[in-house]
Order: structure tokens, then sequence, then C-alpha cells
């Protein structure tokens, strides 16, 4: 893959360089169509067409010797550049190609498969930023080039520029083009575009948009949890900070059979079309296309970037939080649920059965002892699903006569299992006895402290998305439960 920021860094070695600035002065010129280098300073540029002038100037634009500024930099740099780096450069050169491509199929943060509209030439293009904003059938525009093995979009700013759906007319009209592609070309369509007031290429319904967000919901068997409805209320009444957070809460309730499924991507398009056409808080009280079309001329407020959904660390914390359970080291456990609950949040994940996960850190509370707070998180279990049938069980527990023998055995064990993982020595250990052990390693069942304990935390924070858990079906789960023993 091309280094991050390789390209970019070509681009400010060329403006940076006196020995360069009258030839890229005229580079200025020539894509601006200006008369004058001074008139440069009166253009209102968005991001996107200097990200164009960006990658054009870089493969389109040629020095007064012939060469392209990747060609010169390779030149001027290689004595003192790596070899593999060259190697990739000389793959730019060879192979790049701009042109305006179908988009046939879309795998979320791995890649496109995609199709030249002039030529027909089909790319499997290595790819992650653009599988969040492209979709089946849509044209855009964009430089494509092997590096090394695989295909990538290449360019200085690696835009991925407007997109519009594709009808069988706009596609005769490129197959006839027998023009080659340049950056420019694809400047000229954003800009009269941008003079036409509308620089996103598609005007989004929002009926539509949340109708097909909740057939959606259906077809993936989450509607009973969460509605179209309540989740235009996040939008309104949550603030949050990461434009993943949302999405990736709605993506965790659907039932493991739908991994690696199509319908995976259909909810995350249909989930941007209704935030991009619903009133958001931070926009006071707009919605994203609303401003967008408000002030055309500004960068876009419309979103279409959603990064990597999160939970990889949480599940893998989870399953270590499983294996100690089995193995009966409760102690270590406990501890490794508090970082489970903490990574919930941190990566904005939920289950349709999260409430199991309340369940088992309040199995290693009891395992160690800790009656009040096990009992306070089989409490938040039962909060969450009132039906949840272990939960009133483990509850029932508690009313057993030899309940709080139990408790005091099991809190004897902890703190051995704590003395043992601690590093004391054998000797050390030996002269340990019950009262030095809870003063050195205190007592943890206390309410005091509730308000900083990590599932404590993530109950707050799930509870405001208002996820209906009550109806969840019961399922055999990934999950450790202890029964009475």
């Amino acid at each position: 893959m091309l280094p991050s920021g390789s390209l970019k860094q070509i681009v400010d070695f060329f403006t940076a360089n006196p020995f360069y600035s009258d030839e890229i002065k005229g580079a200025v010129l020539e894509f601006f169509n200006l008369k004058k280098i001074e008139d440069f300073a009166d253009l209102e540029l968005s991001t996107t067409q200097e990200g164009i002038f960006n990658e054009w100037v870089l493969f389109d634009f040629k020095l007064e010797n012939g060469n392209n500024l990747i060609q010169e930099y390779r030149e001027v740099t290689k004595q003192h550049t790596d070899q593999t780096l060259l190697s990739l450069y000389d793959d730019l050169i060879k192979t790049q190609n701009f042109g305006f491509f179908e988009v046939i199929s879309v795998r979320i943060d791995e890649g496109l498969t995609m199709r030249d509209l002039k030529t027909d030439t089909i790319y499997e293009v290595k790819e992650k930023s653009a599988t969040h904003n492209l979709r089946p059938g849509n044209i855009f525009f964009n430089r494509v080039a092997k590096v090394g093995d695989h295909w990538e979009l290449v360019g200085a700013d690696n835009n991925v520029l407007p997109t519009v759906e594709t009808t069988e007319n706009i596609r005769n009209i490129f197959r006839k083009d027998k023009k080659k592609l340049t950056a420019k070309d694809a400047f000229g369509f954003a800009k009269e575009k941008k003079e036409k007031s509308n620089n996103d290429e598609r005007i989004i319904d929002a009926k539509q948009a949340r109708f097909r967000l909740a057939e959606l919901l259906v077809k993936a068997e989450i509607n009973q949890y969460i509605s179209v409805e309540k989740i235009v209320e996040w939008f309104q009444n949550i603030e949050s900070k990461n434009p993943i957070e949302f999405v990736s809460i709605i993506l965790g309730l659907v039932p493991d059979k739908y991994d690696n499924t199509p319908i995976i991507n259909e909810i995350t398009h249909a989930f941007i079309d209704v935030q991009n056409t619903s009133p958001q808080k931070d926009l006071n009280g707009k919605s994203p296309q609303q401003k967008n079309l408000e002030n055309p001329s500004a960068d876009a407020e419309l979103i279409w970037d959603v990064n990597k959904i999160g939970g990889d660390k949480c599940w893998m914390k989870l399953e270590k939080a499983n294996k100690l359970m089995k193995q009966n080291s409760f102690v270590s456990a406990l501890d490794t649920w508090y970082e489970v609950f903490d990574l919930l949040i941190k990566e904005f994940v939920v289950r349709h059965d999260i409430y199991r996960m309340f369940a088992n850190k309040a199995v290693c509370h009891f395992a160690c002892g800790e009656e009040k707070m096990g009992k306070k998180m089989l409490q938040l279990a039962l909060s969450m699903n009132p039906n949840y049938e272990f939960a009133k069980k483990q509850m029932a527990y508690m009313k057993d006569d030899d309940w709080k023998e139990r408790m005091l055995y099991a809190h004897f064990y902890a703190l051995r299992e704590r003395m043992d993982n601690s590093g004391l020595s054998a000797q050390e250990r030996k002269k340990m006895t019950l009262v030095k052990a809870e003063i050195k390693f205190g007592k943890r069942d206390t309410l005091k402290n509730l308000k900083d304990d990590s599932a404590m935390k993530y109950f707050d924070y799930i509870s405001k998305f208002g996820i209906n858990f009550a109806t969840a079906k019961p399922t055999t789960s990934k999950i450790v439960f202890l029964n009475k023993k």
C-alpha cells in the first residue's frame, strides 16, 4: 500500500522548491484558465476543488522536460529514496488511470469492484474510506493505480468526489466520449455543480430515507429493539463527537447470523441518509442536507464517511473474561469485566442481550464474596430486561439460608487468589492474616464508588438510547453463566 502522505510530500517538494517555481505557477494558470497569477488569490475553492488540482498537478501536468511531478521526483530523489518506494512510484507512473467509474459492489473497509465507463475495464480495488460513501450503481471520478500487487484509489488528497446515481444515458455518454479524461475535467464538473448551487449530487428525500431504514430494521430483525423515530430523536437529543457512534449502536443489535452479509452495508447507507435529512442538535436544529443547500459554496455538511466500526478489542477481552470464569479464576475474571465495560463505551458496542454481561459480572462479584456489588449488577440487568430469568433466579438464591456463609467463604477464597496474584513470596503469604489481607487489598464490596464502576458508566451510557432490551428472545450465548452449587 502507498505510504500515507507520500503523494502530498511530492506536491510540497515542488511548491517549496524555487527551481520549479515558474513551472508550478504555469500549472496554476493552465488549470484555472487564468491570465496572471495574481488572479489566483480571488478564487473561492472548496476542499474538493483544491484536492482535484493537487491530483492534476501530480499526474497530468507535464514539466518542460516531459516528466510529470511523480516521474521528476523519482529521478531527483532516487539516490536517497528506499527502493521499495521507488518501485511504488514506478507502478504509479505505469498504471495510473483517471476516469469515471461505476461502482459494482462495495465491501465495507475492504474495497470496491468498479467499472471504467470508457473502457469497461473491471477493477478490484483495495480501499477503506470510500467504501462508506459509495454504493452499487454510483458513478464517481477518481484515479486508480496498481500499487504492488493490488489496485488502489490514489491522489494527493485521496478525495472521493461527489457521486451521482447512474442511468443508462449517463453510461452511454461516457462510453461514446473518446477524449482522455484528466482531473481538470473533474474540476469542471465540480465547478458546474457548485454554480448550480448543488454541490451534493444526490438530494435525499427524508420520508423515503426513513421508510427504507424502517424496512431494513425489520429485515435485520432489530425493529423490536429500536425504531426510526427513536433514532431521529438521537440526533436531536444526544451529543456525539464521533460519526460512527450511532450507526455502531444500531449494527450492534443485528444478530450474528447477518455478519458479513449485504444487509450490514444497506443499514449503514440507509442510516447515513436518515442522518443527513434529520435535524441535528449541533446544527441548531437543521439537517446536514439543509445546511448544505443553504450554503452550497461552503464545505459540505453532509456526512458520507463512516469509519471502521469498533468492537474487536472488546470481544477479545470478553473471551478472556469467559475463559477465566471457566477456570474459576473469578478475581482475574472480575478485573477483566471492568476492562470489558470500559471498552463497550469506548468502542460504542452493544448487543441485543447486553444485559447478560451485567449478570456475568454479578456472578464474579458473588464468587469474590462481594454481595452488594453482585446484587447491584443483577438489578441493572433486570432494569434492562425485567424478563431475564437467569437474573431472577440469582436474586432468589440470595434468600437461601446459607447465603451469608457462602459469601464469607467466597470472600476468603478471593483474598487468597488476590494474594496469589500479588507477587508476594510464599513466606510473605504465610504471614498474611485475614485482617492484614483486607487492609492490603481493601474491602471491595461497597457502593460508595458505584458511579466510577465501568459497568455503571456503561449502563448510564446505553440507557440514553432508549433501546427496548425486554423484547430480546432467549438465545444460546457465548457468555458464561454459573449455576448455584
